[in-house]
């Protein structure tokens, strides 16, 4: 994020994974206060770094809340549970056949076509 024309008082920090957190102010007093609130939230801004760069966040989680709360949005939203096959989770695919058809479908993921399963089509 680029400073604004009023911006008095600026700060770089680089964290030692790369991160940069950038501090604008317009006067000491503001400075202060962004550097409290970014010492004040320490914690969620590691939590955050970590989950972008693909690392797990330990933080004890009810696996019976989430599996309700799945429940209650695919009924709501009347969503479906994504099918597999023997090699994962299978693809959703859509688009327009050679014939020129419409087409849609649930793909196996498997990269050998002779491996492949038969895909499940959806009306």
């Amino acid at each position: 994020m680029a400073n604004n024309v009023d911006t008095k008082l600026q700060a770089n920090f680089k964290m030692a994974n790369g991160d940069l957190i950038n501090v604008y102010a317009v006067d000491q007093a503001d400075f202060e206060a962004q550097l409290t609130a970014i010492q004040d939230t320490v914690e969620l801004i590691k939590s955050v770094s970590n989950s972008l760069m693909g690392r797990v966040v330990t933080t004890q989680v009810d696996a019976w809340t989430i599996k309700e709360a799945i429940g209650v949005v695919a009924d709501t939203l009347g969503g479906q549970e994504q099918p597999t096959c023997k090699h994962g989770y299978m693809e959703f695919k859509t688009g327009i056949s050679k014939a020129g058809k419409p087409y849609k479908c649930w793909s196996c993921p498997s990269k050998d076509r002779k491996d492949q399963c038969p895909p499940n089509w959806v009306n």
